[in-house]
């Protein structure tokens, strides 16, 4: 069965937006830090996840932000999960 979740930003607070966000990849995707160095207030994001079973494809529009991986995140990760991006727009 295929499942669909989508998560827009303006759903929460200005001030609750990226925290929200944070707890939302963490919790959904994998361990990692997640650090803007935008003003908090002014952060955005959408993204759409589509669950094909074996497979999660995901799109996602966000502010510039960080995402890193140290090797104690990545240990604490699933070790048979893999994972790609494809950026299309960077500034």
């Amino acid at each position: 069965m295929l499942g669909e979740m989508v998560f827009r930003s303006d759903e929460a607070a200005p001030a609750d937006r990226f925290g929200y966000w944070r707890e939302q990849v963490v919790g959904s995707f994998m361990p990692m830090e997640v650090l803007s160095d935008e003003r908090v207030t002014d952060f955005a994001v959408s993204q759409c996840i589509l669950d094909l079973g074996a497979v999660r494809l995901r799109t996602t529009e966000h502010t510039p932000m960080t995402l890193r991986r140290t090797a104690q995140l990545v240990r604490r990760s699933d070790p048979g999960h893999q994972s790609g991006g494809a950026p299309t727009r960077c500034r």
